[in-house]
């Protein structure tokens, strides 16, 4: 199954535990996520996550090298 991948500059607003759903905070709005199934990536310029029905890549900061994961080259199994 091909999982919609979305890039947002922003910050996690509570610890992440798999299997609870994640609250973002990007461009003074909070997304609440469905329920976490896996946390792929926990680095200081990004954390990636995915969730039921989406891969999200959460930077603090935008920068190209984040950005060219939008590209279809995340495989999720």
């Amino acid at each position: 199954m091909n999982k919609k991948i979305t890039f947002l500059q922003g910050d996690i607003m509570f610890p992440l535990i798999a299997g609870q759903r994640a609250a973002i905070q990007s461009n003074g709005e909070t997304i609440l996520t469905s329920r976490v199934a896996a946390i792929r990536e926990v680095r200081e310029d990004r954390i990636i996550i995915e969730t039921q029905n989406t891969v999200y890549i959460v930077a603090p900061v935008y920068s190209e090298e984040i950005a060219s994961y939008m590209l279809p080259s995340i495989a999720v199994v």
